[in-house]
Parts: C-alpha cells; structure tokens; sequence
C-alpha cells in the first residue's frame, strides 16, 4: 500500500512526541507537533477512494491549522482565536464525515448507545454548569463549541454502533 511509509513516519512522530511530553520536554515536542497531522494529510490522500474523503481530508486539514495557529498564541491572543475557529470548523467537518457514512448494522446494541448519549449530555450540561457562570462574554462561543465537541462524539458513537467497519472502533476512541 501506499499510504504505509507515511504510517510509518505518524508512527514514529507520535511516539517520540509522547516521548517528548512524558519525559517533560514540552519545550522539544513543541518543534514535533506540526509534523503529525501531515502524515494522517498524506495517508488519507494515498488511501484508495472512498466517499467521504474530501470531507476526511478538509476536516484534517483545519486540525492541522488549528494546531499550528495555537503554537503562536503567546505572540497575540488573535492566534488562540483562529486557532478554534479551525478547530470549530474541524470538528464541523467531521461531523458532516459521519453523518454521511452509511449505516450497515442499526443499533443491534440500541440500549448502549442511549446509555452513552445520555452520558456525553449529562457530562455536556454538568461542564456547562460549571464553566458557563464564570466565563463572562465567552459563554456563548464556549456553549458553541462544547456542544459541537459533543454532537461529534455523539455522532462517532452512533457511528460505532452502526458500521460494519474495523476501524469503527477507532473512530469512536478518536471522537472524544
């Protein structure tokens, strides 16, 4: 395949990222980071077709933006901004990815996937709650953005429910 020299190199970044970030080298990873979207960038465009690749590759790419943005928010606080604008937008995109997924199994285990969604709203208005009174004239672009973390976890879960794809489970690690 293709797409594996570029798995590789996610393979290897990641882990001496992690690496980095366990031994307490935030310094070191910090040079890391932009490198690891661009290899998921690269595998994606090498991986055979499939339909919702557009909207796999946008989706990666404004997390890949957003990262890069959010290295330089110590240089002005424009830079945190844009940063979860392209997150925002990220997260919008993978929302459109999985609701366009076709469903191949309907919820042969229904009563779990009610549990879980009832667990991301409860975890959703419990954070709400708390962050909401304190965050002044954030809390409209913060209740924006907490409930559209949640719709996509909510949508991965769905869709490990109802795919009949090995990396399913992936998706929904992914999603939170």
């Amino acid at each position: 395949m293709q797409e594996i020299p570029y798995k590789r190199g996610f393979i290897t970044i990641s882990s001496l990222y992690l690496l980095l970030l366990l031994l307490d080298k935030e310094q070191w990873a910090w040079y890391g980071k932009p490198f690891l979207l661009p290899f998921l960038l690269l595998m994606t465009l090498k991986a055979p077709f499939f339909k919702t690749k557009k909207w796999l590759l946008l989706a990666l790419l404004f997390s890949w933006i957003g990262d890069i943005v959010l290295m330089f928010t110590d240089k002005n606080e424009l830079f945190f901004i844009f940063g979860l604008v392209s997150f925002l937008i990220a997260h919008l995109l993978f929302i459109v990815l999985f609701t366009k997924q076709e469903a191949t199994v309907y919820h042969t285990q229904k009563n779990y996937y009610w549990l879980f969604y009832g667990i991301i709203l409860l975890y959703l208005f419990g954070l709400l709650s708390i962050l909401l009174p304190k965050l002044g004239d954030l809390k409209i672009p913060v209740g924006i953005y907490a409930m559209t973390i949640s719709l996509m976890l909510i949508e991965a879960l769905k869709g490990y429910f109802n795919w009949n794809n090995p990396r399913k489970t992936q998706v929904a690690i992914g999603g939170h």
